[in-house]
């Protein structure tokens, strides 16, 4: 937000995302940006027998009328 309204940008969704796209993200890929250390995803597939021993709350709760979802009670 206050890089769009720096450059002027106040109601205008067409030129707040032309901003966004032509000139915000250029400069926030060159600053932060990084190669990866290994090609391909991070993320493996994994078996249910790794899992054995890991630490886990299950409980059921239901999706409030606002759309939040409360915090499970912790017990024990």
């Amino acid at each position: 937000m206050k890089e769009s309204a720096l450059a002027g940008i106040d109601d205008d969704i067409a030129a707040a995302n032309q901003f966004i796209r032509e000139v915000y993200l250029p400069r926030h890929n060159v600053r932060f940006a990084i190669t990866p250390a290994e090609i391909g995803s991070a993320l493996v597939p994994v078996t249910k027998s790794q899992w054995r021993g890991v630490p886990r709350v299950q409980a059921e709760r239901t999706v409030a009328a606002n759309h939040t979802v409360p915090t499970a009670a912790v017990t024990g």
